[in-house]
């Protein structure tokens, strides 16, 4: 397979923007609604590492060639739905992920916005069984608990 350089339309941009500001994007491929647990599982993890891991893909919002301040995540909605179940107190003990919570995020064009989206659902490889099974062992045996590496991962201690 030949790799083929496509350069964005646009540069894009690293920031922050406030949990509060940001809004599920019209242009994201997944359009089956993400299943409870999986918002769950990933709330949960991002708990335990005390903030997002990856960045949100988003488009500023224009209103009438300005910026109200708001953005579109075109990848990165079910991190930003579980940032909002950790805002709502759908994990107990989370704290620190109000409506001002600053998300770290990479501005694209409106154009790139499908092209973010595709890519970043489509690029996936599933983890092998046995590395995760090892992967797992081994962070039983740095931190001695079984509870902790489930709740990281958001898994049952029995997986």
């Amino acid at each position: 397979m030949t790799a083929v350089s496509v350069p964005l339309v646009s540069p894009a941009a690293r920031t922050t923007y406030p949990l509060g500001a940001l809004l599920p994007s019209p242009e994201n491929v997944r359009k089956k609604p993400r299943p409870a647990d999986t918002v769950l599982s990933m709330a949960l993890s991002i708990h335990a590492h005390g903030g997002l891991l990856q960045n949100l893909v988003v488009v500023p919002e224009l209103q009438d060639g300005r910026r109200p301040g708001r953005a579109e995540v075109a990848a990165g909605e079910t991190r930003r739905l579980a940032l909002c179940l950790l805002r709502d107190g759908g994990v107990p003990g989370a704290e620190g992920f109000g409506e001002d919570y600053a998300v770290p995020v990479l501005e694209v064009d409106g154009t790139e916005a499908v092209v973010a989206s595709a890519s970043e659902n489509m690029q996936r490889v599933p983890m092998h069984p046995a590395d995760q099974f090892e992967a797992f062992q081994t962070l039983h045996e740095q931190c001695g608990s079984v509870e902790h590496v489930a709740a990281v991962f958001g898994v049952t201690e029995l997986m």
